[in-house]
């Protein structure tokens, strides 16, 4: 269609003003489905019959929402985006805690094992805690502080280290004991 077709009303004047009663209807095709829209020439306030669509923009109540939500993805994402961050960085804190458990457990029953020998030393065994750290992740445990107990009939053995952290001052710090009978003739 090349421009709108006069769907009928009385005709306007060649000269003069404009009158109230000499408005001309007519069909315009609508943005979204294609199918002709009444309007009264000149008006344009029955463009909502056909979704509120003119020239690319939204008019009438849409318009309205649009404008109040304008900037609200990026209000979300401000909002969001830290706490998913924050969220992610404690899972990966968290799993780096847990590893750091499972190496001190490890090292602390490895002491244990050698403490729990016949005829060893606490030295003995603070010695193999430590080497057993060394060797499995030697930067990832800084500064491995061993306790080493050895009794009558029990050695305990406790492995203290800090671990690197993401969040600063959250689980930065593991300790895990391991606890054996002392071996002895029978």
């Amino acid at each position: 269609m090349s421009g709108p077709a006069v769907r009928g009303g009385p005709a306007t004047r060649q000269g003069g003003p404009r009158r109230a009663d000499d408005r001309v209807r007519l069909a315009f095709p609508c943005g979204l489905s294609g199918r002709l829209v009444e309007r009264a020439d000149g008006c344009g306030a029955s463009t909502r019959a056909c979704g509120g669509v003119r020239r690319g923009r939204l008019i009438g109540r849409a318009a309205g929402s649009v404008d109040r939500e304008r900037g609200a993805v990026s209000l979300e994402m401000v909002i969001i985006f830290p706490i998913v961050l924050l969220v992610s960085l404690a899972a990966v804190q968290a799993g780096l805690w847990m590893y750091a458990r499972s190496l001190c457990l490890a090292a602390a029953q490895e002491g244990a094992l050698v403490g729990a020998t016949l005829g060893s030393s606490p030295a003995q065994a603070e010695r193999a805690a430590v080497a057993f750290i060394e060797d499995a992740a030697p930067r990832f445990a800084q500064v491995p502080v061993v306790e080493v107990a050895r009794g009558a009939e029990q050695v305990t053995v406790t492995v203290t280290a800090r671990i690197p952290t993401v969040l600063p001052g959250f689980l930065d710090q593991v300790d895990q004991t391991a606890a054996l009978p002392v071996e002895r003739y029978t």
